[in-house]
C-alpha cells in the first residue's frame, strides 16, 4: 500500500511541475511575442547609428547579398558609390564583438563601431566606450586598409586580445570590399 501511494505523490509533484512549466513557457513566449519588434526596432537603429558613424555618406545604405564573404562578415552595405559598411562577429576575449566597418571602394578603412560586445570593464570594453582611449583607438584605424595589427592602432595594454579581434574584423572587411573592386 505504501508504494502505492509514495507513487502516486511522485505522480501528483510531476504533473504539478508539468503545470507550472507549461504556464511559465506560455507566459515567456506571450512576452517574447509582444517584446520581439521593439527589439527588432533597437536593433536596427543600433545597426543605422553605426553605419552613420563609420561612413560619412548622404547615400541610403543598401544591404547587398554577399555569398562569397568570409564567416565573420554577416551583412554588408553599400553606400551608392560612397562606399560600404560591413559588419562582422568576431571572436574577442570574452565573447562575440559585433562590429562595423566603414569602407572606401579600395579598402580603405573610413571608421569602426563597435556594435555589441561583452568585454572585459576597464579592458577590451574601453574600445567601444566614448571614452578619450576608445574613441582614439577607433579613430586610429581610418586611412588604413589591408591587414591591420594592433601596433598599427592605439589599442590598450592589457586588452590585446580584444584589440586583436577588432583588427582581424577589420582586416576582413578590407580585405573583402577591395576584392569587390
Amino acid at each position: 500500500m505504501k508504494k502505492e501511494s509514495t507513487a502516486l505523490y511522485v505522480l501528483k509533484l510531476g504533473l504539478i511541475l508539468l503545470a507550472i512549466t507549461a504556464v511559465v513557457a506560455g507566459l515567456l513566449g506571450g512576452v517574447n511575442a509582444i517584446t520581439k519588434d521593439r527589439i527588432q526596432a533597437i536593433n536596427d537603429q543600433k545597426v543605422a547609428d553605426a553605419i552613420a558613424m563609420v561612413l560619412d555618406s548622404g547615400a541610403q545604405p543598401e544591404r547587398i547579398d554577399a555569398p562569397d564573404a568570409p564567416g565573420e562578415i554577416t551583412n554588408v552595405y553599400q553606400m551608392g558609390d560612397d562606399g560600404y559598411a560591413v559588419e562582422l562577429e568576431v571572436s574577442g576575449s570574452q565573447g562575440t564583438i559585433d562590429m562595423m566597418t566603414g569602407l572606401r571602394p579600395d579598402g580603405e578603412i573610413t571608421g569602426i563601431s563597435i556594435v555589441s560586445h561583452s568585454e572585459t570593464a576597464g579592458l577590451g570594453a574601453v574600445y567601444a566606450g566614448d571614452t578619450d582611449a576608445g574613441v582614439a583607438f577607433r579613430e586610429s584605424f581610418a586611412g588604413k586598409s589591408g591587414t591591420v595589427a594592433p601596433a598599427d592602432v592605439d589599442y590598450k595594454s592589457g586588452a590585446t586580445v580584444s584589440a586583436d579581434a577588432i583588427c582581424h574584423g577589420a582586416s576582413v572587411a578590407s580585405a573583402y570590399v577591395a576584392s569587390l573592386g
